[in-house]
């Protein structure tokens, strides 16, 4: 009996201490760090970068330039550069200067990160988040690929996710800005 009452005291005190998305820390390309609590308040889109520089990928970030800007009161975007996406750390390779040639200086640009579970202990704490119900209480979802965007509301909350394959819409920029 002693024993089941430590467990579920354990359990109950483990749940307290679960991270919510603001705990979560972000660093940028530069290596500033923030606090997503910074955010609270405003929808957040995190999106994950291409890195192979065709015209379908920089139509992609011109959309998501055009999205951020037109809704720059209500939305922060967060873009990374993901590793198992393709990004490299090489200096002649490096497409940061690719990305804010096609993205306003409103998109957050994060550090390259591990994004996929199958990164295990590399994966990065908010893709982490994103990524595993247990953490989101919404979504059990892998990052795919370049081009995936999770949707956080205004709560902190994951609210939605796009796949690679999917394009935004004229239906899903609406659901940005509700």
């Amino acid at each position: 009996m002693k024993i089941l009452i430590a467990l579920l005291l354990v359990t109950c005190t483990l749940k307290g201490f679960s991270q919510s998305f603001y705990d979560l820390p972000v660093s940028d390309n530069a290596g500033v760090q923030y606090s997503l609590s910074a955010f609270t308040g405003r929808k957040i889109l995190v999106l994950t970068l291409p890195v192979t520089r065709s015209a379908s990928d920089s139509a992609f970030l011109q959309k998501m330039d055009s999205i951020a800007i037109t809704f720059s009161s209500q939305v922060k975007m967060i873009a990374f550069p993901v590793y198992e996406d393709g990004y490299v750390d090489d200096s002649i390779n490096n497409p940061s200067d690719w990305y804010r040639s096609l993205l306003d200086t409103g998109i957050l640009l994060s550090k390259p990160v591990y994004a996929h579970t199958a990164s295990g202990l590399q994966q990065d704490s908010l893709f982490r988040w994103l990524t595993h119900v247990e953490l989101n209480a919404h979504f059990e979802y892998e990052a795919t690929g370049p081009g995936t965007i999770f949707f956080i509301n205004e709560h902190g909350e994951l609210y939605g996710i796009s796949g690679p394959e999917g394009r935004m819409s004229g239906k899903l920029v609406d659901r940005i800005s509700l």
